[in-house]
């Protein structure tokens, strides 16, 4: 299976709040939160056959990573990380 393939079955299980784009000439899965961040799941340009993924969350503002999660294996941990990072940066800047 391809990068991007893997890349598309990733993001299908994730749901409807994420897309693929192309980020840095870099297919990845995105997701704007509207409140000034973003995620962005990419490979790395990984092209080994085992799961190895970075999860950056971005301040559109300063077009920079806040946070960077790098060598995610699973994607129940991938699953994991997101829900933290939506508590954390998501809740709490946007008051929900």
């Amino acid at each position: 299976m391809t990068t991007k393939n893997r890349l598309k079955e990733i993001c299908t299980l994730l749901g409807a709040h994420y897309r693929m784009d192309t980020v840095d000439f870099e297919d990845v899965i995105y997701r704007d939160f509207g409140n000034g961040y973003e995620i962005v799941i990419s490979s790395g340009n990984n092209h080994k056959e085992d799961l190895n993924l970075w999860l950056d969350v971005r301040c559109k503002e300063y077009s920079a990573p806040v946070k960077t999660i790098r060598n995610i294996t699973s994607t129940m941990e991938l699953k994991q990380y997101l829900d933290m990072i939506i508590s954390e940066h998501v809740h709490s800047q946007a008051g929900l």
